[in-house]
């Protein structure tokens, strides 16, 4: 598909859209796809947790995996690193917002999934576009926004889990209510020796192992408290605390001659405090997340590299307001963030602090016209320590007709670089550059019948100095910024709900090419995206059972900027089965198994990295 036939079929497709030739009908409402308008003329899908999680289980990665439009960048099994993209964007360039708090990890990059527990959630929102007048830095591709609660269900939840290759969870919560006060506290453990086989070629000899040193132990504590009223005007309060230890092997790639790193591995620890405040006309966000990773090796020949430490102390707070000025209605925003991050660093081979300083002042306008016709205008300043200021805006329109919505948006959005791509040892690159994007989008929802509804999505992003993870060798990467990137693709999604069915179907086309004319990559697919991707969801409620089949399909990857062959993921087609007893058969109790790459395929997300083959996961919980 050429770039000019794409901005013409993204301009028909809102002319199109537009028309008056649909015959409208009742609004269909989709059980686990309520919208939520977080910026009405951004795409915007919201899950309940509850729909999403037929499976029963406790991480949060493990539920996006069935998100059609995400690609989760896994490094394979159950304590790997996990990073969600979207639009082809890096895992960075996707904004993770708890409660309003922006989750990252300067020691790593990307903020890895693993660390929260879905129990303690309610919700989550995917952006399908960037948004950096509402959240700054991070939100380039788009991103998760997730809502915590504390637990409705019972006063007391057990749950017990074993899967495939040795792997055994717990989960106990326990809740308890005063007068308004509802509080929620969970503890969580997993353990794994997570050594699923692999076959791998070997001198040119195929040869099947475990997977050595993979193993992974994670404990978490987690507490939610929050009042609730009926009265708008009330003020609502939030606490939400988290802890998180893991410990876990770190294997590294495959490669000829077998396992890279079999005497390494990583230990975590991560404190999270996030308090909110709001009621009608305003939300003061206030938190903070200290986290610590530490690197060992025995093996390893030289003391500095043999054991790294890094710590990291992020604080942040937010606050949006509406103001009337000039007798126009205005929402305001503020936001304030500090970092620290210690540990060795890049090229100066030393233990070093470095600290980051970010202010940031945006408005967002909204104007309604005649016939149902909405304008949104944003914008939004960012001045940081280390960088010059950053600028973002947005336009948005907005028209409903009886069945049908239509979106169209337009915005300036950017990213800082992380701390590790500039410092991280062995990783960062100390002359890496702000990267920024120009976001096209058009959008469509329309109500075929009270039972279908048909959303499509047609985007174009227009990336500066785009900062790309790239493999120096098989097992050493590092960062660069590439001069210009456009990205555009389409998704489309088919939603179905009848008495006890409810499907998905979904199609991506993604091209994201490097177009830097001075580039020698100049036309190459950038790596780790892939043109093609379909996901399908069907749920069928039984009398005593709930059943979850789930196909994904992924299109071939290259992992490296010249897109070489022998450096190329093949496609990736999986089909997993969750099944669920539900409250007619036992009132209190709840039996789940997942069977999971039924197909028993042997694939890869990231190169050398493969994930398990077929595997299992059976639960037993109760709600007393």
């Amino acid at each position: 598909m050429s770039k000019g036939l794409f901005i013409v079929l993204l301009f028909l497709h809102y002319q199109l859209s537009a028309s008056d030739s649909l015959n409208p009908k009742q609004t269909v409402i989709v059980d686990g796809f309520v919208e939520k308008q977080i910026t009405p003329s951004l795409p915007v899908t919201t899950y309940s947790i509850k729909s999403l999680n037929i499976a029963q289980t406790n991480q949060i990665s493990t539920l996006l995996t069935n998100v059609s439009g995400i690609y989760l960048r896994d490094y394979g099994g159950a304590g790997a690193m996990k990073t969600i993209s979207l639009h082809g964007g890096s895992g960075n360039q996707a904004a993770i917002l708890l409660n309003g708090f922006k989750l990252y990890e300067n020691a790593n990059g990307g903020f890895n999934l693993n660390k929260l527990l879905t129990q303690s959630i309610s919700s989550i929102s995917i952006i399908e576009s960037g948004f950096s007048t509402l959240v700054g830095s991070n939100a380039m591709s788009g991103g998760v926004m997730m809502n915590a609660n504390a637990n409705t269900d019972g006063k007391i939840l057990l749950g017990l889990s074993q899967s495939s290759f040795n792997g055994f969870e717990g989960l106990a919560s326990f809740t308890s209510q005063i007068g308004n006060y509802r509080n929620s506290f969970f503890l969580n453990g997993t353990i794994s020796k997570n050594d699923f086989p692999v076959t791998t070629k070997i001198y040119s000899k195929d040869t099947t192992f475990n997977r050595m040193n993979n193993e992974f132990n994670q404990f978490s504590i987690t507490n939610v408290l929050e009042n609730y009223t009926k009265n708008a005007d009330d003020f609502k309060q939030k606490l939400y605390l988290n802890y998180v230890n893991s410990y876990s092997g770190v294997p590294g790639a495959i490669l000829q001659g077998g396992e890279v790193n079999q005497t390494s591995f990583l230990n975590e620890n991560q404190i999270l405090l996030i308090s909110n405040f709001e009621n009608n006309n305003l939300n003061f966000m206030i938190g903070g997340k200290y986290s610590q990773m530490t690197y060992f090796d025995e093996n390893t020949l030289t003391a500095s590299n043999s054991y790294n430490n890094y710590l990291n102390t992020n604080l942040q707070t937010r606050l949006n307001y509406n103001l009337k000025l000039f007798e126009k209605e205005f929402k305001f925003s503020t936001e304030a963030n500090f970092d620290i991050f210690n540990g060795l660093l890049s090229q100066i081979n030393t233990i070093e602090t470095k600290k980051r300083y970010t202010f940031a002042i945006g408005f967002v306008r909204d104007i309604e016209l005649e016939n149902n016709l909405k304008v949104y205008l944003s914008s939004r300043a960012d001045f940081i320590s280390d960088f010059k200021r950053e600028f973002s805006a947005n336009f948005g329109l907005t028209k409903n007709y009886n069945d049908l919505f239509l979106s169209f948006n337009f915005g300036r959005n950017f990213r800082f670089p992380a701390f590790n791509e500039m410092y991280y040892f062995n990783f960062g690159n100390l002359n890496i550059q702000p990267e920024n994007s120009l976001n096209i989008n058009s959008e469509i929802k329309y109500s075929i019948t009270d039972k279908l509804m048909i959303q499509s999505n047609v985007y174009s992003n227009f990336i500066n100095n785009k900062i790309l993870s790239i493999p120096r060798n098989a097992i050493s990467w590092t960062t660069q910024n590439i001069d210009n990137n456009i990205t555009y693709g389409i998704d489309i999604k088919l939603h179905y709900i009848e008495n006890n069915i409810k499907s998905t179907i979904s199609y991506c086309y993604l091209n994201a090419q490097n177009s830097s004319s001075n580039d020698y990559f100049k036309g190459k697919q950038l790596p780790y995206t892939n043109n093609h991707q379909v996901n399908a969801s069907i749920i069928y409620n039984l009398n005593y059972i709930d059943a979850q089949l789930i196909y994904s399909f992924i299109g071939e990857r290259y992992s490296d900027l010249n897109n070489s062959s022998n450096l190329k993921l093949s496609p990736v087609n999986l089909i997993n089965l969750n099944l669920s007893t539900n409250k007619t058969l036992l009132e209190k109790y709840t039996i789940s198994l997942s069977l999971n790459n039924l197909l028993n395929q042997q694939y890869e997300m990231i190169l050398n990295f493969p994930m398990p083959n077929f595997n299992y996961r059976f639960n037993f919980g109760a709600s007393l």
